[in-house]
């Protein structure tokens, strides 16, 4: 990790608990400020080696709208993450762990249907419930959609999914493999439920946060602290590379819809604001645009979960940013920590100035990011599942 800039201090990850006892405002200071010591190259190298020859798969339901299409396994992961319908999603699970990608029909059994959860607030939930049905059917008609019962899921070491797909009939059967899950909604039903104790069946709750310190709430032991967005920056730089994206002086800003509000008009040349400039973007769209700006910046005063953060840092933008608007402001610096567009440009007129400054807040960030987004949740699984598969 590079030098420290004044605001901000080392604080070991080890004393984290610690921390709860702090009032909130300081809480959030030392999530943006305070880091703990990264993993060792030495360390993180034995975590990748211990998934070396183990089977794991990615697992989400045919009534599912997101991450990648059905009938899109093949020996490329970067094929796979390219048919997202949306979110680029988990895709280090595919590029980092070799995982299979896998999408099953809808089972009969209760605990399969917890992505209704996420629409009980619609205005008509019963037309929404429709179109989900229509969805569906015509999803389980594509090529290489599975029947549940039809996996050998005992021939699998780990198994991710998306909400509850596998039935816990299902998954009581395979004794020998360790099971996961995210929700797909990050604050639907399925996690007030998961707060409590792991869906019947299943080992771990990946709880979607990224803090640096996991305290306020602090995880329980069926909990990991594990991003939807579990993307690292070799990841993107694959990405890049494949679809021939860099090579070029990144330079502008890329911001987030919301912040449109907040960005006065007209707007600056060089500020590419997104589902404005362009429609709705494919990752490789993603990808092309994320790898063509020096900066990305949100300034929307509502709370957002923060994922977004995660995908423009690891694709190599610097991220500026309200801290007070975000559940998971980990890869927030506090010299990037901007109130509105007036502030953000001041900020990025000093840096654009200053090549050593942006360097070392752009490295700092990188890294802060991969830790939280990566390395860590990386770590932590690995460490459940050796206890899993020694016990």
């Amino acid at each position: 990790m590079p030098p420290l800039p004044p605001g901000c201090f080392c604080f070991p990850q080890a004393l984290e608990s610690l921390l709860a006892l702090l009032p909130r405002p300081w809480l959030d200071r030392f999530q943006i400020a305070a880091f703990p010591a990264p993993i060792s190259e030495g360390n993180f190298q034995r975590v990748l080696d211990f998934w070396k020859g183990r089977r794991i798969a990615l697992v989400r339901q045919s009534a599912s709208l997101v991450t990648y299409q059905a009938g899109s396994s093949s020996s490329s992961w970067i094929a796979t993450a390219l048919t997202t319908k949306g979110h680029p999603g988990p895709f280090s699970l595919l590029a980092e762990l070799g995982a299979d990608f896998l999408v099953v029909r809808q089972e009969p059994d209760p605990e399969t249907f917890a992505w209704r959860g996420k629409h009980q607030g619609d205005p008509d939930p019963a037309e929404t419930f429709r179109r989900m049905e229509a969805y569906r059917q015509e999803e389980e008609s594509l090529p290489g959609v599975v029947n549940c019962g039809d996996v050998r899921w005992e021939d699998y070491d780990f198994v991710v999914t998306l909400d509850i797909p596998v039935p816990t009939r299902i998954v009581q059967r395979a004794r020998s493999t360790l099971w996961a899950y995210f929700s797909i909604e990050a604050g639907g039903p399925l996690v007030e439920q998961s707060l409590l104790g792991p869906a019947a069946g299943y080992h771990l709750f990946l709880n979607h946060h990224f803090r640096r310190y996991r305290v306020r709430p602090p995880n329980r032991a069926h909990m990991l602290e594990f991003p939807f967005s579990f993307q690292s920056r070799r990841s993107w730089s694959a990405l890049a590379a494949h679809l021939g994206i860099g090579g070029q002086p990144r330079s502008g800003v890329v911001a987030d819809l919301p912040s449109a509000g907040e960005i006065p008009g007209p707007r600056d040349a060089g500020v590419h604001l997104m589902g404005v400039d362009n429609g709705r973007l494919d990752l490789a769209g993603l990808a092309a645009l994320y790898g063509s700006k020096k900066y990305a910046l949100r300034l929307d005063p509502r709370r957002r979960w923060g994922n977004w953060l995660v995908e423009v840092v690891q694709a190599g933008c610097l991220f500026l940013g309200r801290p007070d608007t975000l559940d998971n402001l980990s890869p927030l610096l506090p010299a990037l920590a901007v109130r509105d567009y007036r502030e953000a440009r001041a900020v990025m007129a000093r840096l654009d100035a200053d090549p050593a400054l942006f360097s070392t807040l752009h490295q700092l960030q990188s890294d802060i990011t991969e830790h939280v987004a990566f390395r860590r949740p990386l770590a932590d699984l690995t460490a459940h599942a050796r206890r899993f598969f020694h016990s």
